[in-house]
């Protein structure tokens, strides 16, 4: 992890439950900033879908494991718990954001 990267998730604060929305708008700049943003709007496409090759799945594979290993990280134990068995990225965020009084 570089410099600016350590820096950048410093300035996120860890997610207790009751900062969600302090939490969420840092996380999503941090995201957009080491540009892994999009496996929250994209699932992963499909051998079977036209035009999906396996580099492209590759690619997603490790973008979405990096940003469901930052947004886990920047989470207390008590919820990263929670959410541990998640396979995506983008099941927990929407899951968070469809309820962000009760995480």
């Amino acid at each position: 992890m570089s410099a600016n990267s350590n820096s950048l998730t410093a300035a996120i604060p860890t997610l207790n439950g009751l900062n969600y929305l302090t939490w969420a708008p840092k996380m999503t700049n941090f995201l957009q900033a080491s540009g892994l943003n999009w496996v929250l709007r994209k699932t992963c496409p499909k051998e079977t879908e036209e035009g999906a090759k396996q580099v492209n799945i590759d690619k997603w594979d490790n973008t979405n494991d990096h940003a469901l290993r930052h947004i886990l990280l920047k989470m207390y134990t008590h919820l990263s718990s929670r959410y541990q068995g998640y396979g995506m990225a983008k099941e927990v965020w929407d899951f968070m954001i469809s309820v962000p009084k009760r995480v």
